[in-house]
């Protein structure tokens, strides 16, 4: 048999000489094939995808990250999660808890290939990025994740399979951070209907009133979100309008965590937050009202009604109106009288002029802990958002 292989290989050698001749070409004339096109699915790992397989071979991640900080790639990623889940089934270990997604974006020169041309092919795009993502949610949504993060990415996918497919994982902690999802969010949640959350993070999501009331039609009735905690913090449309539907929902009587720094609530807004911390309904533990523009005397009535709060246990209210001349009788005197008993709160965030500091030692003999962060390090001449001065 091997002896014939040969003849037929010599055979088909003079047929392919004889065709040449007849054409009247020599053999240097004819042009190669063409090279067979290399799909976009086959394209190489880069160098820094295969460190990341280099180090999933090692010790399989309790917190995965998928950004482009370690990869490069849409084929890093979709072979990162699939690495990921295969050594944790060989080695019979738990798989991650925690997945992150982005930030992800091709910056100029990163590159481990070596020539721009190669560069082109195997950069990726965020949108390159959440595809991936997508492509691999059949791994993903089998693992015991507690929580997913999201963030600073352009999703080009179905939100609602998107959705679907974070739904399916039923994480308890969901991070969406600056998608981007004005006027889509409803789109992208509506599938945790019926679903329960310790936490939704949607900040820097350009989001409006009109977000915020969508989102609301999660907290009806019928198949309910449960929402313990929510964080809206640098969405600087989300006025105390939307504070008084939250307030006036069923989330009201869930939230154990609020944070809305960076958002117009204004002074109405810390009236609004000082009534309902007094109603024994309230189980809020954690305010967070960074740079809200609640103004001097929204935060006297609001650090007031935190003290005689039955359950909250950490106010931050640093960056409101703080920058009083006489900031130790506008606002230090008045605060350390009202916190002299409090019920249940611990630590209490703000801030005062940095001259003042010596003279904020009345804070000292207080029952809790009282953070003071100095103006001059907190950026006050930083423009706060449209429509609101501190």
């Amino acid at each position: 048999m091997k002896i014939w292989g040969v003849a037929a290989s010599r055979r088909s050698e003079r047929q392919r000489a004889d065709a040449v001749c007849q054409t009247g070409e020599r053999p240097e004339d004819v042009p190669a094939p063409p090279a067979p096109t290399r799909l976009r699915s086959e394209r190489p790992l880069s160098l820094a995808g295969l460190r990341a397989l280099s180090r999933l071979r090692r010790e399989v991640p309790v917190d995965l990250r998928l950004d482009n900080q370690d990869l490069r790639c849409a084929e890093d990623l979709c072979a990162v999660v699939e690495a990921c889940d295969r050594e944790a089934q060989r080695r019979q270990v738990p798989p991650p808890k925690t997945l992150t997604l982005g930030p992800w974006g091709h910056e100029p020169g990163c590159s481990c290939h070596g020539t721009l041309e190669v560069l082109r092919e195997t950069s990726c795009e965020a949108s390159e990025a959440a595809e991936a993502f997508m492509t691999t949610s059949a791994i993903w949504t089998r693992w015991p994740l507690r929580s997913i993060c999201l963030c600073e990415l352009r999703l080009s996918v179905p939100l609602e399979r998107l959705g679907a497919a974070l739904a399916a994982a039923a994480p308890s902690v969901l991070r969406l951070q600056h998608l981007s999802l004005r006027g889509t969010a409803l789109s992208l949640l509506q599938a945790f209907a019926g679903h329960e959350l310790e936490l939704l993070d949607l900040s820097g999501n350009a989001l409006t009133d009109d977000d915020f009331e969508m989102l609301l039609n999660l907290a009806g009735p019928k198949s309910a979100l449960k929402l313990h905690g929510l964080i809206l913090s640098c969405n600087p449309s989300i006025t105390q309008v939307s504070l008084q539907q939250l307030l006036a929902s069923e989330w009201a009587s869930q939230l154990q965590l609020l944070d809305l720094s960076e958002c117009s609530i204004g002074p109405s807004g810390a009236l609004l937050l000082g009534n309902f911390l007094q109603m024994p309904s309230s189980v809020l533990r954690d305010l967070c009202l960074y740079r809200a523009g609640i103004g001097l005397e929204g935060l006297r009535r609001l650090v007031a009604a935190a003290a005689v709060c039955s359950s909250l246990r950490a106010l931050d209210v640093t960056a409101n109106a703080q920058r009083e001349h006489h900031w130790l009788e506008a606002l230090g005197k008045p605060l350390a009288e009202c916190l002299a008993q409090p019920k249940a709160l611990k630590i209490l965030t703000l801030s005062c002029p940095e001259h003042q500091l010596k003279a904020a030692e009345i804070f000292h003999t207080l029952p809790l802990r009282v953070i003071l962060v100095p103006n001059e390090q907190n950026n006050y001449n930083r423009p706060m958002f449209l429509g609101h001065t501190d």
